[in-house]
């Protein structure tokens, strides 16, 4: 509620009644549309394969036909209801600002960017999450979010925000930036995976070496003395 940000609606969604309701609002309407369409299915199911005798040829023609018009009926009002809540997220995307998050002075992107550069990366997160609470389909600022928690080495919150920016409608334009940031993550992971694994090698190689000397001064300090005596 109250949300501006537009997520793109896949086309198989309109293929099962009640789904597209389901999937953008999570609407009860759109979960019965589901069940009931569900229903009418399996009946019709039924009657042409496990009750076929029971019933006549007409009656099963006529069931497939009511799954058929359901259907085709279903489709175009979905289709016209997701047309009209793309409209309603449009109108409060214009406007730039999500009605439901508290209203406050300016931040332009360029403070972030700014704070960015000079690798102040508090500041930075903290202007970046500032704008996308006021427009969470800001992908600007979603993409400067995701390539500074990538360099803090916050790699699952980075996918998370890639995720998120590849979601909302228009998203297309910045397909190679996303994928820039996604290969230079996965560059990012990699390093590290290798940097830890060095690491542990590292440390196996210290503790045995502190083993080995350990081992030799033991075995020194159990040797007797040589007594000078019988030396000479």
């Amino acid at each position: 509620m109250g949300t501006c940000t537009i997520f793109k609606m896949p086309w198989m969604m309109y293929l099962w009644p009640g789904l597209p309701q389901i999937w953008r609002r999570g609407a009860w309407f759109g979960l019965a549309m589901a069940i009931g369409f569900a229903a009418l299915v399996n009946l019709s199911i039924m009657t042409s394969l496990i009750w076929s005798e029971l019933t006549s040829s007409g009656m099963r023609i006529t069931s497939w036909a009511l799954v058929g018009l359901v259907w085709l009926a279903s489709a175009a009002a979905s289709y016209g209801w997701g047309q009209a809540v793309s409209n309603l997220e449009q109108e409060c995307s214009d406007g730039r600002q999500d009605p439901s998050q508290p209203q406050g002075p300016e931040v332009p992107l360029a403070d972030g960017l700014q704070y960015y550069l000079q690798k102040n990366w508090f500041e930075a997160e903290r202007v970046f999450r500032r704008l996308l609470r006021r427009n969470n389909r800001d992908m600007e600022a979603r993409l400067m979010l995701a390539g500074l928690l990538r360099h803090t080495e916050r790699f699952e919150e980075a996918k998370v925000q890639l995720d998120r920016l590849q979601r909302i409608e228009g998203s297309q334009k910045w397909d190679l930036e996303i994928r820039q940031e996604q290969r230079l993550l996965e560059k990012k992971e990699t390093e590290r995976a290798e940097s830890d694994e060095t690491a542990s090698q590292d440390e196996t190689v210290l503790y045995e070496t502190d083993m080995e000397e350990e081992t030799q001064t033991t075995k020194g300090l159990e040797e007797p003395p040589v007594d000078d005596r019988q030396a000479a």
